[in-house]
């Protein structure tokens, strides 16, 4: 059996060889490689039962599988390849669910020895990330948007081509020849068996041809204009609905899949890490980790006392129901018309079921011939025509959805049936104050699952009539909640306290009614609140009350932001992302900033630069806070905060740069010191590159701090600490307008390395400006 793991596992050595998704590609090596280290161990442990064998031979066909995956990336048309970018995220998954499957079921077959190896490798697996890069997004999108219209013309065909070929790397003769021999051999494999398929590749075939030697090897130093293409192929006619079905099969030829729908992939920390399935019911254990209960009660039944995740030594084997995660998954699977079906019932398929609706490219209206050469037209039958997702069209044809908005009409179940007020009035207009407090008590008492679908029940019914959602607010149910959960907080009623945060949740997530006014008393008890066991719910809750204009009064005289800034220690991406925002909506205004620059806030915020998807909310609270002196000393003393936002100038968005530069000329006009510690990042370059081609933003503050240096070197600002020659630049500054250039004669002897780099950059600039 050794032999043909060997032979299963073997991957392609030349990692250059990998056209597009290389860093997916990368990713499934280290995952195969990681696997590869345990099978023999488990082989030796022999996991003889009928089961185990099974398992052991399944787990070999998901490698051959992953194997198959990175041969064709290193083999497929790069076109092609990132017109299906999406379905080839959801192949690794798919992978990643059968390899976690197969492990899990392994786990319990052979010593804990091995098991231990096993759970490292399934801790792994839950951590990778399948990512598509920019450039691939980008190419596969002008593609796909291009097969969408039904009448395409020259120009939009070039730019749409230009777009995918430079994103691509398709500029040289070489590269082109092989992309057409790419686009042919995949042709010949698939003759016959998928005309669909077969018109697209004909089609791209077609596009190598007319337009290769069009593109030229030099485009890559042009500014292709996205957007033109964008609004060029969305302002066409072409039928724009998606008709999902299900067309979820592995193909052992590699063929993959188009999701043209948003993100669809389950969260992670939604799945247990045990069995990496959507939990139903999620607990937390003494580790602080959540899993889902069947799982970690079958664990502590095989006698185990450590965490699985953690593999450390637990103090007890409690279990606390994870209520507030319960919500967040409920309303995700509700958005994307997920039925949460109970582990403990028989399932057909393991595989979370949103991945049995997926847009595939039957969904793309193919190019067909006409019979006349080169000249193709869109497919004429719309009865299958789909191009751009729509979650609408979606969710509309789902059942699950369907189910859930037909629960508000159905006669035979009622309504909160343990409520007899409710069973009485038939709707919560009709209640008063004290009855809404009956109501939160009863549901206090009622087991979890039933409070989870009471919460949802009350979302429903908030969500399809307005009238209902003002008549409660003037019977009392505001003013009842708050005495409920204050009573809860009072006695330190845990399971009321999140009860009574879950209700609040569901009445403000219906966005067409206006946010009740709170008294301070009010807004005091949810403060004090972050600091108990629904700090979560708490902290969700003040974000969304923050837009209310009495809000900021209240903040001014509360101690919210250094209750606010303790989450941001937490590693969850989606709490740190709710307690970014908030921060940056506090921030906005003034009477609160000196509250959230004395919370410690700063530094933990500077931590974040590093991550792709907090550095721009970062970067905003750190601008908003940046004209203050005490925020700007605290930014310069930060070690590594200025040159993180160096950083982000040089290869960051837009977005990022703007706010990047803005902080830079505030700490810059606040102080000389300040001045040099950013002059040492070398940021010179990358202003005169933002002064270009930036946002309007990030040109009008570049411009400002050039200015500001420049004024500062003449008035010999820069001497009083004599720094090297080096690190004094010599500026140019340039009228954005008509492009003169005003240059100060360089300093005797020398200019330094920005000096000369700065003369590189001026020429530059000028051939892009003319």
């Amino acid at each position: 059996m050794g032999s043909d793991v060997a032979e299963v596992v073997q991957v392609p050595q030349n990692s250059v060889c990998v056209k597009v998704h290389s860093s997916i590609c990368v990713e499934l090596a280290k995952v195969l490689d990681k696997v590869k280290c345990i099978i023999p161990a488990i082989e030796s442990a022999r996991p003889g039962c009928r089961s185990g064998i099974q398992e052991l031979c399944s787990l070999n066909n998901t490698l051959e599988k992953l194997r198959l995956l990175i041969q064709y990336c290193t083999e497929c048309s790069k076109l092609y390849l990132a017109l299906t970018g999406e379905s080839i995220v959801l192949r690794c998954e798919r992978i990643r669910a059968s390899l976690n499957q197969s492990l899990w079921d392994l786990h319990s077959m052979v010593p804990q020895v091995v098991a231990i190896q096993i759970s490292g490798v399934l801790d792994y697996l839950r951590d990778v990330r399948f990512v598509l890069e920019s450039n691939e997004e980008e190419a596969g999108k002008a593609m796909l948007e291009l097969l969408g219209q039904t009448d395409s013309s020259e120009e939009l065909e070039l730019k749409a081509f230009e777009v995918a070929v430079v994103n691509l790397n398709i500029l040289s003769p070489k590269s082109i020849l092989v992309e057409r021999r790419s686009i042919k051999k995949l042709l010949d494999k698939i003759h016959g068996t998928d005309s669909k398929k077969e018109k697209i590749l004909n089609y791209f075939l077609y596009l190598m041809s007319k337009y290769g030697k069009k593109v030229k090897a030099d485009v890559v130093g042009v500014k292709v204009d996205f957007r033109s293409v964008d609004k060029c192929l969305i302002s066409s006619d072409a039928p724009k609905t998606v008709d999902p079905e299900d067309n979820d099969k592995p193909s052992s030829r590699g063929e993959a899949q188009t999701d043209s729908s948003t993100s669809d992939v389950t969260p992670e920390e939604f799945c247990c890490p045990i069995s990496s399935r959507l939990m139903y019911d999620p607990v937390v254990i003494a580790s602080g980790q959540t899993f889902e209960r069947l799982s970690i009660e079958k664990w502590f039944n095989e006698g185990h006392d450590i965490c699985p995740k953690t593999q450390k030594k637990l103090e007890n084997l409690f279990m606390i129901p994870n209520l507030c995660m319960k919500d967040l998954i409920l309303n995700w699977c509700r958005k994307h018309g997920i039925n949460l079906e109970d582990p403990s019932a028989p399932s057909q398929s393991w595989e979370p079921s949103h991945y049995s609706s997926i847009s595939s490219l039957k969904n793309v209206p193919a190019i067909l011939l006409d019979g006349r050469s080169g000249d193709y037209m869109a497919q004429s039958d719309h009865s299958n025509v789909s191009f751009v997702s729509s979650n609408s069209s979606y969710c509309s044809d789902s059942s699950h959805v369907k189910g859930i908005d037909s629960l508000k009409g159905r006669s035979d179940v009622p309504l909160f049936p343990w409520s007899d007020e409710y069973l009485n009035c038939h709707s919560f207009s009709d209640f008063s104050h004290d009855m809404y407090l009956k109501f939160f008590n009863g549901l206090c008492e009622l087991q979890l699952v039933l409070q989870y679908k009471a919460v949802e029940d009350l979302k429903l019914i908030l969500e399809g009539d307005e009238g209902i959602c003002y008549a409660m607010l003037s019977n009392g149910f505001a003013d009842a909640l708050m005495i409920f959960l204050r009573n809860a907080y009072s006695i330190s009623d845990v399971h009321a306290q999140r009860t009574g945060a879950l209700i609040f949740l569901a009445f403000l997530d219906n966005l067409r009614v206006d946010i009740p006014l709170l008294t301070e008393d009010a807004y005091q008890l949810l403060i004090a609140l972050l600091e108990s066991e629904v700090a979560l719910e708490a902290l969700m809750i003040l974000q969304k009350l923050s837009r209310h204009p009495n809000f900021k009064d209240i903040i001014a005289v509360s101690s919210l932001p250094q209750s606010i800034t303790k989450f941001l220690d937490f590693e969850d991406k989606k709490v740190l992302e709710l307690v970014i925002k908030f921060l940056c909506d506090l921030s906005l205004h003034v009477e609160v900033r000196s509250h959230i620059i004395s919370s410690g806030c700063i530094p933990k915020l500077a931590t974040r630069l590093g991550d792709k998807r907090l550095a721009e909310s970062c970067l905003k609270v750190l601008h908003n806070l940046s004209d203050i002196k005490e925020a700007a000393a605290l930014i310069a003393d930060t070690d590594g905060c200025i040159s993180l936002i160096a950083e982000l100038l040089e290869c960051g968005s837009r977005e990022e740069q703007g706010y990047g530069v803005a902080i830079f000329h505030s700490l810059c006009s606040c102080s000389l010191d300040y001045c040099l510690l950013v002059l040492k990042e070398g940021v010179i370059p990358s202003l005169v590159d933002i002064s270009v081609n930036g946002n309007a933003k990030g040109k009008e503050n570049s411009m400002k701090l050039l200015h500001l240096l420049r004024e500062m070197r003449l008035g010999g600002s820069f001497d009083v600490s004599e720094p090297p020659c080096d690190l004094v630049p010599e500026i140019v500054v340039e009228d954005p307008v008509d492009h003169s250039t005003k240059k100060q004669p360089p300093r005797p002897k020398s200019s330094g390395f920005f000096g000369r780099k700065m003369r590189v950059f001026s020429k530059w600039r000028n051939v892009a400006l003319s």
